[in-house]
């Protein structure tokens, strides 16, 4: 009852705030922290998604949304994963999945369930990458995937709906002289 509530009240703050924002629409990727770890450094990740009514309008229609993160580092393996937003039409509620592609073997790990989008987009747009030591400079990429509507039997590309096909930033971890960035 009080989860209820309190995912109630958070719901109507996200969408009051996105009703009083500008409403650029304008996709961004930010890193919102760079820590060290004993294996590498952990990478927080954020993206200013460009949420807009035409996407939330095919998301609510059963299409997924799906998004390819890779973080491509010089003197490292690059990490990939694919994650797909989903609005299940009979509980009426969201959640996302993470396909990780890897050297070793793929995985999938899914999320919670949010009864909201907003709810649920503030999880999406967030991720870590653990970069290992020897990376010098990281080039963090999103991409818009094509979705399948299993339903229609159609694939859609939602590019135009979201204004592009990728985003990207470069960021430099590691200048080679000792010092960090």
């Amino acid at each position: 009852m009080v989860e209820q509530l309190r995912s109630g009240f958070l719901g109507l703050f996200l969408v009051l705030g996105q009703w009083l924002s500008p409403g650029t629409h304008y996709a961004d990727i930010s890193v919102s922290s760079v820590s060290k770890s004993a294996t590498g450094y952990l990478l927080q990740c954020d993206m200013q998604i460009g949420w807009n009514q035409e996407l939330e309008a095919l998301v609510n229609a059963g299409i997924p949304l799906r998004f390819r993160m890779g973080a491509y580092c010089s003197g490292c393996d690059s990490l990939v994963f694919v994650r797909t937003l989903y609005f299940d039409v009979v509980k009426t509620t969201y959640y996302f999945e993470d396909n990780y592609l890897g050297r070793l073997r793929d995985s999938t790990a899914r999320s919670d369930t949010y009864p909201q989008v907003l709810l649920a987009l503030r999880d999406f747009t967030r991720w870590q990458f653990v970069l290992c030591r020897r990376a010098e400079s990281c080039r963090i990429e999103v991409e818009l995937l094509p979705s399948r509507a299993t339903r229609l039997n159609r694939t859609v590309d939602m590019t135009a709906v979201w204004g592009q096909r990728k985003i990207a930033k470069v960021l430099v971890v590691n200048t080679g002289n000792g010092g960090e960035q």
